[in-house]
């Protein structure tokens, strides 16, 4: 398959602008549009960078449903990728976008139109669905699966013929046909007989999961038949590894390519009733590993998924045989401490004579996990963490003004 380029032109300038007017992905084109209110535009989502070949394939689909005026539904794996790439194609093409979340307690009053009280005065507002189809914006359903049954189709009408009844009488009528009536009618006498016009370039795009693969409700069959439906599959392991390069250039290749196998391996594998390692998370963890290198790809994949939390014992076999397939090596060890065992602290102040505390220890023998890590920053978290303990028992002995803190063997120098 041969790849394909992004390419923005100003081919028709647009007056006072200096931003392209024209958007081109492969062989596909389509003309930038003006967006009237600007802050409705999604920002930093675009393409600074040429994206994964992946994404580019996507964008060109988006961008040929949109020509067609077809509405589009994405269905994908939990996860960022399918409305960071609606947000893409948005910002690119410069168009308006209304936001509706989708969850279980979503009525027909969180689409349409609410009532709201204004100076003592019960009136009835516009919501996202019917500001987009009014204002020619693109609205982003998010959570399809989430929709208890009888809520979504009240969308259908608008969908299939851009009409729709409003609770304060109104009624939403397609472009052609409100443009036919007003060669009979001025706008001022289809405005009081309640007719608005439905933009042409009114868009829908669907995000949803598969189901029953995953948990959720299954679509509404006339719901699911108004749109062009196009799988987003997570990227592929080699973007997803470039991509991983560019976030934590200061971590060897080779790291970077055991966390990723493990991650792509767990997730192939894992059921839906376990959850899924998600690539935002892995992202976030990958900049903390650029700033210290430092960690162990075992101990970052520790920080993504924190499997001893989330699974049981038994699940947990899954992402230990990964590990161990990719040589990452577990860096937490058991400690046991039993109430035989004394446990003494010393803390000296200079010029002072040291301080022996016993600390109290259990009555019964313990078992306590320790995963710290050995960096080059230790010496300094340790003393930050120590220092405020320090403080407490000196200030109940009488003594204050503390100094600056230093390690002399097995004590706690001040």
């Amino acid at each position: 398959m041969s790849a394909i380029s992004v390419h923005l032109s100003s081919r028709i300038p647009p007056s006072n602008s200096s931003k392209p007017s024209t958007l081109t992905i492969g062989a596909i084109t389509t003309q930038l549009q003006k967006a009237n209110n600007p802050d409705f535009v999604p920002a930093y989502y675009g393409l600074k960078h040429q994206p994964p070949q992946e994404l580019l394939q996507h964008l060109r689909w988006l961008i040929q449903k949109d020509k067609l005026k077809q509405d589009v539904f994405l269905l994908g794996v939990p996860g960022k990728i399918r409305l960071e790439l609606v947000l893409r194609y948005l910002e690119a093409t410069n168009r308006e976008f209304e936001y509706l979340p989708i969850t279980r307690d979503t009525t027909e009053a969180d689409i349409k139109q609410r009532r709201e009280i204004r100076d003592g005065t019960a009136y009835y507002t516009d919501l996202c669905a019917v500001r987009a189809a009014l204002n020619g914006r693109v609205l982003v359903i998010d959570g399809v699966e989430r929709a208890e049954r009888n809520v979504l189709p009240i969308l259908n009408n608008l969908l299939e013929n851009r009409e729709m009844q409003l609770d304060d009488g109104r009624f939403l009528m397609k472009h052609d046909k409100y443009d036919v009536l007003k060669e009979k009618y001025d706008e001022e006498a289809l405005k009081k007989m309640g007719m608005e016009r439905v933009s042409e370039n009114f868009h829908v795009i669907a995000l949803g999961l598969p189901v029953p693969r995953f948990p959720g409700n299954s679509l509404d069959p006339p719901f699911r038949s108004r749109f062009q439906c196009r799988n987003i599959e997570e990227l592929s392991f080699n973007s997803f590894l470039e991509q991983a390069k560019q976030l934590a250039p200061s971590v060897k290749e080779s790291e970077l390519n055991d966390l990723i196998s493990v991650v792509y391996g767990y997730n192939s594998e894992a059921s839906s009733t376990k959850p899924r390692i998600a690539a935002s998370v892995v992202e976030h963890t990958l900049k903390i590993w650029n700033v210290n290198p430092h960690y162990s790809a075992s101990e970052i994949v520790n920080f993504t998924y924190p499997a001893k939390e989330v699974l049981s014992e038994s699940e947990r076999e899954l992402i230990e045989t990964f590990k161990k397939k990719f040589g990452l090596k577990n860096h937490e060890y058991d400690r046991q401490l039993s109430g035989k065992q004394k446990v003494h602290v010393t803390l000296q102040k200079k010029q002072v004579e040291p301080v022996d505390l016993q600390l109290p220890t259990p009555s019964h023998p313990t078992t306590f996990t320790s995963s710290w890590v050995k960096t080059k920053n230790k010496r300094i978290f340790l003393l930050i963490s120590l220092s405020h303990f320090q403080t407490e028992i000196l200030h109940s002995l009488g003594q204050k003004d503390l100094e600056s803190l230093e390690f002399s063997g097995n004590c706690l120098v001040a």
